[in-house]
């Protein structure tokens, strides 16, 4: 499932859920909304708009930057490191 951070709503599969003031609940899953990113228990994120899903150590990149558990990915190519190193 795919989670957008859109301000103070949280698009979960295209329906639309209320941030309760920087927590948006998308199916029983928590999401932490900051500005466009929204982190949903640390395996689905939002990176300035583009998507990025993380599974395990490697992420299926659309952008160029990634979070994955709270730290910073950089994309390569379509897969994303993880904390530098694959």
């Amino acid at each position: 499932m795919m989670w957008v951070c859109d301000g103070m709503l949280c698009v979960c599969d295209g329906m639309m859920w209320v941030c309760d003031g920087m927590m948006c609940v998308c199916d029983g899953m928590l999401c932490v909304c900051d500005g466009m990113l929204c982190v949903c228990d640390g395996m689905l994120c939002v990176c300035d708009g583009m998507m990025c899903v993380c599974d395990g150590m490697l992420c299926a990149c659309d952008g160029n930057l990634c979070v994955y558990d709270g730290m910073l990915c950089v994309c390569d190519g379509m897969l994303c490191v993880y904390d530098g190193v694959l």
